[in-house]
C-alpha cells in the first residue's frame, strides 16, 4: 500500500473547439509503499517518486455556467529515486526497484468561469489503470519480482486561465 499524498500538478489544455480539448498532466509525488496481509505494517519501499505523465482528450458541456465534462487518455507512470524499505535492509535486500509503465487513465469534472476575463475554477476526477513490476536484490541477484496494478484515484481542484 503506498502512502496517499498531496502534491502540486501543472496542467496545460488545448481547445480544438468549444467542446473538445487536449490536455496534459504532470506532478511529482513522492511515496512509501508497505505491505499488507502477512507483510502488513512492513516498509518494503522508501521515497519512491512517481512523475504520472498524462494526456487527455477531453468532450466538454456547456450547460450555461458550469462546463461538465469527460475524457479519457494514456499515462506513462516514471518511478525513480526508489529506496528499499528500512525493514528490508535487516533482511540484505540492497536494492528495489519499480519498472516505468505505460497505462491509461479516465476524467470527469467541471470547470467554472469565474469571471469575463477567464479565471475560472476546475474540479477533476482521474482513475489510472496502469500495473508495475517491483524487483527487489540482495547485490547484483534478484531476489524476488512481483507484479501490481495500481489503478489509483486522483481528485484535483485548480485555478484556471484562458489566454
Amino acid at each position: 500500500r503506498a502512502t496517499d499524498e498531496f502534491i502540486p500538478t501543472f496542467a496545460i489544455e488545448y481547445f480544438l473547439s468549444d467542446s473538445f480539448s487536449i490536455e496534459t498532466i504532470a506532478g511529482m509525488a513522492k511515496h512509501d509503499v508497505d505491505g499488507t496481509g502477512a507483510l502488513d505494517g512492513v516498509e518494503l519501499v522508501d521515497d519512491l517518486r512517481l512523475i504520472p505523465g498524462t494526456v487527455t482528450a477531453k468532450a466538454h458541456f456547456d450547460l450555461g455556467g458550469v462546463k461538465p465534462y469527460v475524457g479519457a487518455g494514456v499515462a506513462y507512470f516514471m518511478f525513480f529515486g526508489e529506496d528499499e524499505g528500512s525493514d528490508l535492509v535487516g533482511l540484505g535486500v540492497t536494492d528495489a526497484d519499480l519498472s516505468n509503465e505505460f497505462g491509461f487513465a479516465l476524467q470527469a469534472g467541471f470547470d467554472i468561469p469565474l469571471d469575463e476575463s477567464g479565471t475560472g475554477l476546475s474540479v477533476d476526477v482521474k482513475r489510472y489503470f496502469i500495473g508495475t513490476d517491483a524487483t527487489f536484490s540482495v547485490g547484483d541477484d534478484e531476489i524476488i519480482r512481483t507484479s501490481h496494478d495500481l489503478d489509483p484515484w486522483t481528485i484535483s481542484a485548480g485555478v484556471t486561465f484562458t489566454l
